[in-house]
């Protein structure tokens, strides 16, 4: 079975992001996603199905396909700029964060002011990667409260809730911001692995 036969149908309404889907399929092929362990291809996926399914057009719906494309895809902007075009190209670079920064905090509020800087459609499609982001986080914490503790997980969650205030703060996107604080919100009425439904009434 080819790589076209296996794409979501929802592609079939955008050209652009199809061709895109395609691309992406060999660059991330291979990987794998912490959560779940799927391949990781079905985030960028989940992503391009956000921005369809709240009316985004064809080159940002593509542009979501492709913002993992530089960090995880090992592509060249130029690459993605002759295949797909400047307006895609500038999206995904301008979602892409800069390598050369060791610290994660520092790194993740270098691409915050990034994307509020380029702002337009950028803002959405990083929305739609927050709200699949924090999903496969909440998955994984369902099972392993702990992760939400740990200093990595604490410097993610910070990382998604500054997100958020920018993205409010633009007032951008606003179905797909709204779903980000309920996701980010959910995560708090997680209980402990194996806590009873007596004892979350009694957290709560």
């Amino acid at each position: 079975m080819g790589v076209a036969a296996r794409l979501p149908t929802f592609f079939e309404a955008f050209p652009l992001a199809r061709a895109a889907a395609q691309y992406a399929w060999g660059l991330h092929e291979g990987q794998r996603r912490e959560s779940d362990e799927a391949p990781f291809i079905l985030h960028p996926f989940e992503v391009a199905f956000l921005l369809a399914n709240t009316g985004c057009p064809d080159a940002v719906v593509a542009a979501g396909v492709l913002h993992e494309a530089l960090e995880d895809g090992e592509a060249e902007v130029a690459e993605v700029c002759a295949r797909f075009g400047l307006e895609i190209a500038g999206m995904v670079h301008a979602l892409s964060e800069d390598p050369a920064i060791e610290s994660f905090a520092d790194r993740k509020a270098e691409l915050r002011r990034r994307i509020d800087r380029f702002g337009g459609w950028a803002l959405t499609v990083e929305a739609a990667d927050k709200v699949a982001k924090v999903g496969e986080l909440r998955m994984r914490a369902h099972d392993d409260r702990r992760l939400l503790t740990a200093p990595e997980g604490q410097l993610k969650l910070e990382h998604y809730w500054a997100t958020l205030e920018m993205l409010e703060a633009r007032g951008a996107a606003p179905p797909l911001t709204r779903q980000l604080r309920f996701e980010l919100e959910a995560l708090g009425l997680l209980p402990p692995k194996g806590a009873a439904t007596g004892e979350l009434a009694r957290m709560q």
